[in-house]
């Protein structure tokens, strides 16, 4: 669905507007990689990664290993 959100931004945080608005020029940039990202993932890339994703679908990943 649609979603809408809104910041305000004070003087003392202008700094923080521009860094704000490149993230939001990002996100829409990502639109169309997570549309091919859909094309391809079947099934069984889907069960491949299912162990390194948390609930939030998060990768994990141990830098140890």
């Amino acid at each position: 669905g649609f979603q809408l959100m809104g910041a305000r931004f004070d003087k003392e945080s202008s700094g923080m507007y521009i860094i704000y608005r490149r993230f939001v020029e990002a996100l829409k940039a990502l639109s169309p990689l997570k549309e091919s990202y859909e094309k391809l993932m079947t099934p069984e890339h889907r069960k491949a990664i299912e162990p390194f994703i948390d609930e939030n679908c998060c990768f994990i990943v141990d830098l140890a290993e």
